[in-house]
């Protein structure tokens, strides 16, 4: 159950930075101030926060962005696995992205060794939107105003 919370809390955090912030900047965090993060791309780097982090991280976004905003967006465990099953894939990249309707989104890539991207493989964006894929609203996820 672990990697779809991840994976959640990733794709809300990340969908937020592509929307409209009004007056109050979205500011992400410069991923160097972390010790966990070494300088050169490694497929073992340590990126877990905890809830109460993950759920602050979050709720700031939305205040930022505004409580109706697109929260995030779900992948697929098969379309992530096949993704991250490529032969030298080390892991994954995403971009910010927008639709043809301006609709916030997430494009994902296979990262080789070298920290490259796999364009010429598999490539993902078709999320399940949040709204209307949220689940039941009891998590510390889909808190509102």
């Amino acid at each position: 159950m672990r990697p779809y919370i991840f994976v959640a809390v990733i794709a809300v955090f990340l969908l937020g930075a592509c929307e409209e912030t009004g007056n109050k900047p979205l500011v992400l965090a410069d991923p160097s101030a972390s010790p966990r993060i070494a300088s050169t791309f490694s497929a073992d780097a340590d990126h877990s926060i905890n809830i109460e982090a993950a759920a602050e991280f979050i709720q700031r976004s939305r205040e930022a962005r505004g409580f109706d905003a697109t929260r995030g967006g779900a992948f697929g465990k098969s379309a992530l696995l096949d993704l991250l099953g490529q032969k030298d894939c080390i892991g994954m990249r995403f971009y910010y992205a927008a639709k043809e309707d301006w609709e916030p989104t997430l494009v994902l890539v296979g990262v080789n060794k070298d920290g490259n991207d796999m364009a010429g493989g598999i490539i993902l964006e078709y999320t399940y939107p949040c709204p209307p894929f949220c689940g039941d609203g009891g998590g510390p996820f889909d808190d509102g105003p």
